[in-house]
């Protein structure tokens, strides 16, 4: 039972990593910016690791970004891999983020999150910045993390929800876009 249930969870997996793909690839053809080629190409996986992880070094040979994933499937015709359960790390910069899926995109120029998306930044002698949403785009080469759905941002005493939102880790300026509502809750509430 339990191998069953676990092949199952996989085809399952496998299945939403592809809708997930198509329905990003929709909306970004409708900004000129497809991740897969157009109709009537054939995109094939060209491996698959299980239980993934990579590491991007810097140019001193310390951990720039760490990547990890129940699943991979990698497209090289198209430039990107689905990731099942990934978890991004950014060591230097004190960041993590994980979700239920994802899309890397052109070796880690951009990221596509999706469903319970954390993003959580951790900087010494700062309070931790967490935030919540269904779907987070990582801008690695911008250094920008960005959503246009409904997003919590915990920090501290404070919750801030809003609509949309873009971080920009270079310059620690967080812009909250629409619909912005903010509470202090007590400590132990």
């Amino acid at each position: 039972m339990t191998g069953f249930s676990l092949q199952w969870r996989r085809r399952y997996g496998l299945l939403l990593l592809i809708a997930i793909v198509a329905l990003t690839n929709k909306m970004l053809q409708e900004t000129g910016q497809p991740l897969l080629p157009a109709s009537g190409s054939s995109v094939q996986a060209d491996y698959i690791f299980e239980d993934f992880t990579a590491i991007r070094l810097d140019q001193e040979g310390q951990p720039l970004q760490e990547i990890r994933a129940d699943e991979m499937i990698h497209f090289a015709d198209a430039g990107l891999a689905l990731l099942a359960q990934p978890l991004l790390i950014d060591p230097q910069r004190h960041w993590r983020v994980k979700a239920q899926t994802g899309v890397l995109v052109d070796s880690l120029q951009f990221a596509r999150l999706q469903g319970q998306v954390h993003f959580r930044r951790q900087a010494p002698q700062r309070q931790p910045l967490s935030l919540f949403s269904e779907i987070l785009d990582i801008r690695f080469a911008d250094e920008r993390v960005e959503t246009d759905e409904a997003v919590r941002i915990e920090q501290g005493s404070a919750v801030t929800d809003a609509m949309g939102m873009r971080l920009e880790l270079d310059q620690q300026r967080l812009f909250l876009l629409a619909d912005v509502r903010s509470r202090y809750v007590p400590p132990g509430h």
